[in-house]
C-alpha cells in the first residue's frame, strides 16, 4: 500500500486537475495502517505487531480521460490513478481483550492510551487521570516493546483518527467506549451473602465508574451482569448467576464492545476511501486486492481460534493446490498422461470435515442451538459420524474433550473447551437492552442493532436456521466461502512470510525454525510434489526447432519426418540414461503427450544446458576470429603509425643533424675567414710598417746630409740603425767640433725614438 501509494504521489498526474482529490484518497488509504494496527494487531510470544484478524484490502483504480500513456511490456497502456479503497475483516481475536499470555500483550491502542499526557487523557475521562497498565485488569504489567514508544504512537494514532472523523465529541465517545472495556475487567464477582445461589459485583467503586462512562445506573448493571431471564412456557423467571458465569458474561459483553468499536473504524475507514458510485458507473473500476490472513497455528493447547485460523488456512491452500496443481492434473488428463498420486496437496477430505453436511461446523451449530449442547457432545459427535475419515485422528490418549485433525501442515489436537460458547458468541438479551441503553453514542447504535437482530431471530419462525447462521463459524464459512469466490475471478500470486529467528534480530537466521515454517505453509509438500510432476512442457515444434542443433551432423533427420517423431527421436539420443527408479518402477525423464512433451525435474535444464554449452562454444570461436581480425587490424594501424612517426622521428633527426653540421661549418668559416683576414691584416700592417720606413729613411738621410757634410756616405749604408763607434766615420773632419758633437747627440736620441715607433707599427 505505501508503495502504490508513493507512485501515485510522485507520478506526474499529481499535478493535473483533481490532484488535491486523489492526494487526499492516498493519504487516507496510507493512514488507515496505523488505526488497523492500533485496535487490531499486538505483541505476541513471536511478533511484535502481530496483525490479530484476517484482513482483505482492495486498492480501486480508475483510467480517467486524458490519461498519461505509458510503456509497459511493450504496450502502450494509459495510466491508472487510486480511486480508493475498501477493507474487510475476518475474525478478530476477542478473547485477547480479556486474556492474554505472559509476555504478550492485548491490542496496542490500550497501552497507546494510557501512554498519552495527562492533559489528552483527563478530557476524555477523570479515571484515565495517572492510571497505568496497573490501573487495570485486562492489561497488567505487559511491559513494552523494545524499540517502539506507545507515546509516539499515540500521536500518530490521534492524527489517523481525526483524519477519518473522529474528532472533539466524536473521538470522546470512542475512548470512553475503549475506557468502558477496560473498566468491566476490574469487575469483581463474589457469592451472594444472602444465602442464594448467586453472586454480587463486589468492587462497588469500579462499578459506579463503568456507570458513569456507560451512562447507565449501577442498579441496571448489576443485575444485568448478575442475572439471566429464563423464559419457560407460562412465565419468564430471573435466574441468579454464580461468580464464574457472572464473570465469564462480563468478559463477552467486553469482548463484543471492543469487537463493535473494531467495526466501527473499518466502517469509518471505509466510508472515507471508498471510490463513489458516480465514478465507478462513469470510468469503471480495476482493483488489487491484498489478503494478509492468519499463517497455520499449532500450540500446546489449540482451541477455538486456531481451528477457525486453520480452516481458513485450508481453504487458501486449496485454492493453491487448484491453482498450482488440480490445473495441472486436468491437463495430463487432456493430454493422456500418465498422473501421479496428487493426494498430498489436495486437502478436500480435510474441509469435508470442517464444511461438509455433516462436518465439524454443522455439528458445532447443533451443540449451540441445542438446550443441553456441550463440548464433549460435540467431540463425540465428530469421532462417531467420522470414525472412517482418515483425516480425523482418533487417539486413545485424548480426553473427552480432545480430537485431532490430520492438516495439510500436519496433526493438530484441539481442546473442544469452550468450543460451543465461544461459537454461539451471543450475548444475554437482557445484557443487551440494557448495554443499549447507554449514552455512549458507539455502544448504544452496535448494540442496540444486536439487540434487535436478536429479537427478530427469538420470534421468526425460521429461528432455527438463523441461529445456526449466526455463529462465528457459519460467518466465517460464508465470508470464507466469498473470498475464495472473489479471487477465482482475479489472477492471483501467493507470497508466504517466514520468521527467519525466534531472538527477532536481524540477519539471523535458525534454519530449524525457518523449515518448520515452510512446512506448516505446506511449501516442503508443494516442492516434493512438484519435483515428481512435469514441471515444464514445450510443444513438439518448440523442442525440435530450439534443440535440433544438439544432434550430430550424422544424426539429421529427415525432412520428411513427422515433427512429433523428429522430437521424440531427438529426445531419446539426448536424454538416454537418465530414467530414475523409484519404488521398482522407472522414471522417464520425460513423457509425450498429445500436443506437447512434459518434462521431469531436471530433464529440461540438461538440454538446455547443453545447447547453452555449444552455443558458448560456438560463440567463443567466433570470438576467436573476433579477437584475431581485431587484433590485426590494430597491428596493422598500430605498425603505419609507427612507420609514420619513425619517418618524422629521422625527418627531424636529420633535420637536427644538418642543422648542427651547418652552424659548425659556419663556425669553421669564419674562423677561417678571420684567419685569413688576420694574416692579410698583418700584412698589410708590414707593408705599411715597410712603406714607413722606407719613408724615414729618405727623411734620416736627408737630415743626415743637412747635419753632416758627409752625411751621404751613410744614406745607402747597411748601418742605419746603428752607428760606428767612430763617429762621425773617418775620412772627414768637422770644422765646429762642439758644434757638430751636440747635432749629433739630438740625432741620436731622435733616432732611437724613431726606431721604437717603426718597432711598434711593425708589430
Amino acid at each position: 500500500m505505501a508503495h502504490l501509494a508513493t507512485i501515485e504521489n510522485t507520478h506526474d498526474q499529481a499535478t493535473v486537475r483533481g490532484s488535491n482529490v486523489r492526494s487526499e484518497i492516498v493519504s487516507k488509504i496510507s493512514e488507515s495502517n496505523p488505526l488497523f494496527e492500533a485496535f487490531g494487531n499486538a505483541q505476541t510470544a513471536r511478533n511484535d505487531n502481530s496483525s490479530r484478524f484476517g484482513k482483505l484490502t482492495k486498492l480501486h483504480f480508475q483510467v480517467p480521460p486524458g490519461a498519461e500513456q505509458v510503456t509497459i511490456r511493450g504496450k502502450v497502456v494509459p495510466f491508472p490513478v487510486l480511486a480508493g479503497s475498501s477493507f474487510e475483516t475476518y475474525l478478530l481475536e476477542k478473547s485477547r481483550v480479556a486474556v492474554h499470555d505472559e509476555g504478550e500483550r492485548s491490542y496496542h491502542f490500550f497501552y497507546q492510551l494510557l501512554a498519552a499526557p495527562n492533559e489528552d487523557k483527563k478530557q476524555y475521562w477523570d479515571g484515565l487521570d495517572g492510571a497505568s497498565e496497573d490501573s487495570f485488569r485486562y492489561i497488567g504489567a505487559s511491559g513494552t516493546i523494545e524499540n517502539q514508544s506507545d507515546v509516539e504512537d499515540w500521536e500518530e494514532t490521534k492524527v489517523a483518527l481525526d483524519l477519518f472523523g473522529f474528532k472533539s465529541g466524536k473521538l470522546r465517545a470512542l475512548v470512553r467506549a475503549v475506557c468502558a472495556v477496560l473498566q468491566l475487567g476490574n469487575l469483581t464477582f463474589d457469592p451472594d451473602s444472602s444465602g442464594e445461589d448467586g453472586s454480587i459485583i463486589s468492587s462497588v467503586e469500579e462499578l459506579k465508574k463503568l456507570s458513569t462512562l456507560m451512562g447507565i445506573s449501577t442498579e441496571d448493571l448489576s443485575e444485568a451482569l448478575t442475572t439471566r431471564p429464563l423464559k419457560t412456557f407460562r412465565e419468564e423467571i430471573t435466574v441468579q448467576l454464580a461468580p464464574a458465569a457472572a464473570k465469564e458474561g462480563c468478559d463477552a459483553l467486553a469482548k463484543e464492545i471492543y469487537a463493535q468499536l473494531f467495526q466501527v473504524i473499518v466502517e469509518s475507514i471505509n466510508e472515507a476511501t471508498v471510490p463513489s458510485s458516480d465514478v465507478v458507473e462513469s470510468l469503471g473500476i480495476h482493483s488489487i486486492s491484498i489478503l494478509d490472513m492468519f499463517g497455520f497455528e499449532c500450540f500446546e493447547m489449540n482451541r477455538f481460534e486456531q481451528l477457525c485460523i486453520n480452516y481458513a488456512n485450508e481453504r487458501i491452500q486449496h485454492k493453491y493446490a487448484s491453482d498450482t496443481f488440480l490445473q495441472l492434473k486436468d491437463e495430463y488428463e487432456a493430454e493422456e498422461i500418465d498422473i501421479f498420486d496428487f493426494s498430498a496437496v489436495d486437502n478436500s477430505e480435510v474441509l469435508s470435515l470442517v464444511e461438509g453436511r455433516t462436518g465439524l461446523i454443522n455439528i458445532l451449530n447443533e451443540e449451540c442451538i441445542r438446550p443441553k449442547g456441550n463440548d464433549e457432545s460435540f467431540v463425540y459427535k465428530i469421532k462417531t459420524i467420522h470414525k472412517e475419515t482418515g483425516c480425523l485422528v482418533d487417539d486413545r490418549l485424548h480426553s473427552p474433550n480432545e480430537f485431532s485433525i490430520m492438516h495439510f501442515a500436519g496433526v493438530v489436537t484441539y481442546n473442544s473447551t469452550c468450543f460451543v460458547s465461544r461459537n454461539s458468541d451471543k450475548l444475554p438479551h437482557n445484557v443487551l437492552t440494557c448495554v443499549a441503553s447507554s449514552d455512549n453514542e458507539f455502544i448504544s447504535e452496535r448494540l442496540q442493532r444486536l439487540a434487535s437482530e436478536d429479537t427478530i431471530s427469538q420470534s421468526n419462525i425460521r429461528g432455527l436456521s438463523r441461529k445456526r447462521s449466526a455463529t462465528i463459524m457459519s460467518k466465517f464459512k460464508k465470508q470464507l466461502i466469498a473470498l475464495m469466490s472473489g479471487i477465482k475471478e482475479s489472477r492471483t500470486r501467493y507470497i508466504r512470510c517466514i520468521k527467519p529467528n525466534s531472538s527477532k534480530q536481524p540477519l539471523v537466521m535458525e534454519h530449524q525454525m525457518a523449515m518448520r515454517q515452510l512446512a506448516s505453509a505446506g511449501l516442503v509438500t508443494a516442492i516434493t510434489v512438484s519435483r515428481e510432476a512435469f514441471p515444464d512442457n514445450l510443444p513438439y515444434d518448440v523442442v525440435y526447432d530450439r534443440f535440433h542443433i544438439l544432434l550430430p551432423i550424422e544424426s539429421k533427420l529427415d525432412s520428411r519426418k513427422d515433427i512429433r517423431e523428429k522430437a521424440l527421436i531427438l529426445l531419446e539420443c539426448k536424454l538416454q540414461g537418465r530414467e530414475r527408479i523409484v519404488g521398482g518402477h522407472v522414471i522417464a525423464p520425460f513423457a509425450c503427450g498429445k500436443t506437447k512433451v512434459f518434462f521431469r525435474s531436471g530433464s529440461l535444464e540438461v538440454l538446455e544446458s547443453e545447447r547453452l554449452g555449444l552455443y558458448s562454444a560456438k560463440a567463443s570461436i567466433l570470438q576467436r576470429w573476433a579477437r584475431k581480425f581485431l587484433a590485426e587490424k590494430r597491428y596493422r594501424a598500430f605498425e603505419n603509425t609507427a612507420i609514420i612517426l619513425q619517418s618524422k622521428w629521422r625527418c627531424k633527426m636529420s633535420r637536427k643533424s644538418y642543422l648542427q653540421h651547418l652552424s659548425a661549418a659556419t663556425v669553421i668559416q669564419c674562423w677561417g675567414r678571420r684567419r685569413m683576414a688576420s694574416s692579410e691584416a698583418i700584412q698589410l700592417r708590414q707593408l705599411k710598417a715597410a712603406t714607413q720606413i722606407q719613408s724615414m729613411c729618405v727623411i734620416i738621410s736627408s737630415l743626415f746630409l743637412i747635419i753632416h757634410p758627409f752625411g751621404s756616405v751613410f744614406v745607402n749604408s747597411p748601418y742605419l740603425f746603428s752607428f760606428p763607434s767612430s763617429f762621425p766615420p773617418s775620412g772627414g773632419e768637422c770644422k765646429d767640433q762642439k758644434k757638430c758633437c751636440s747635432n749629433q747627440t739630438t740625432l741620436w736620441t731622435y733616432f732611437n725614438a724613431l726606431q721604437k715607433q717603426l718597432l711598434v707599427g711593425i708589430r
